[in-house]
């Protein structure tokens, strides 16, 4: 029951689609963010979704505009026309686009259906002419590296010794990976010129290969558990996660845990520190860690180290 005016009213459960359009534009802002009005958006399907959002939409159009459209899967016809409608609908398909270039790590950037380098750099063109904003500036640059105009500026990386020492030993061993890894710092938008920030391209290259899983030092620990679980690494381990996913402690006791049931399977927990934070966590053979973690702290960098999860005395 609802009280209505001080009559009592049945409540009925509603869509999220059309609860969201008896809110208060304040209270649209809040819920449109959300998982249920995200899905309920992307249950409509492509067409009927677009042409959902695109009656609706209303300023601010903050990213979860842009994001239930990328959700859609819009094809290029759709976006292009975005762009060129509205001020509106043009932020909402420039951030569907962005999106699209995947640019947390770019592994999976995919071009919308029917797009191209020439067309997307047009569209682009038209939205900064018409609109142009630090927020579209933003995305723009993204946009651009994903599919530039010509061939993608390359970097010179002058790799310490030290580091690709290391990186052999987080990569695996694997030549190929170690040849996409500089490959990736060699196209990507900024030169890395610095041990630290090659450390870091190194980090997110092994994260992006599911080598590496960086955890919140206060995430949950079911989280932490399927990160672990997903690595490649882990594979080879015998272990039984669902024994951690109920965990009762920190994070840190729970990795100490973790790494004490492999200590006697030639396996180490460890965290590949960046300074954040966070763990950036992976499973190292045991005979190679005290070669990894000088290999690192040869960089005297107080925020490049290997940490151990070694049982407290």
């Amino acid at each position: 029951m609802l009280l209505v005016n001080g009559k009592q009213r049945i409540y009925k459960a509603m869509n999220p689609l059309d609860e969201y359009l008896e809110m208060t534009p304040a209270m649209r802002r809040i819920r449109l963010g959300q998982f249920a009005m995200q899905d309920a958006i992307k249950g409509l399907g492509t067409e009927p979704g677009i042409a959902w959002l695109e009656t609706h939409i209303e300023s601010p159009v903050g990213k979860d505009w842009g994001r239930a459209l990328f959700a859609l899967k819009p094809s290029w016809r759709h976006l292009d026309r975005w762009i060129r409608l509205s001020k509106l609908h043009c932020l909402a398909a420039i951030d569907a686009l962005f999106f699209c270039a995947d640019p947390d790590g770019g592994e999976n950037c995919q071009i919308p259906e029917g797009a191209d380098p020439q067309s997307i750099n047009e569209a682009v063109d038209f939205a900064l002419a018409h609109y142009d904003n630090p927020r579209l500036e933003d995305a723009a640059r993204e946009i651009r590296y994903a599919w530039p105009k010509g061939c993608r500026k390359r970097h010179n990386i002058n790799v310490p010794t030290s580091l690709l020492d290391a990186a052999d030993v987080i990569l695996c061993n694997e030549a190929n990976l170690m040849i996409d890894w500089r490959e990736t710092m060699a196209t990507a938008q900024e030169a890395a010129s610095t041990p630290f920030a090659i450390w870091e391209s190194l980090l997110a290259f092994a994260q992006a290969k599911d080598l590496v899983g960086i955890v919140d030092r206060k995430e949950w620990s079911e989280n932490i558990v399927a990160s672990l679980r997903a690595l490649k690494p882990a594979r080879r381990l015998e272990i039984v996660w669902d024994a951690f996913v109920s965990f009762d402690g920190d994070t840190e006791t729970l990795l100490r845990a973790v790494n004490g049931k492999i200590a006697k399977q030639g396996s180490t927990l460890v965290s590949l520190d960046h300074g954040c934070d966070d763990y950036p966590l992976t499973f190292i053979p045991a005979k190679c860690v005290p070669r990894l973690a000088a290999l690192i702290s040869s960089f005297c960098d107080e925020a490049m180290r290997v940490i151990m999860f070694t049982a407290e005395k």
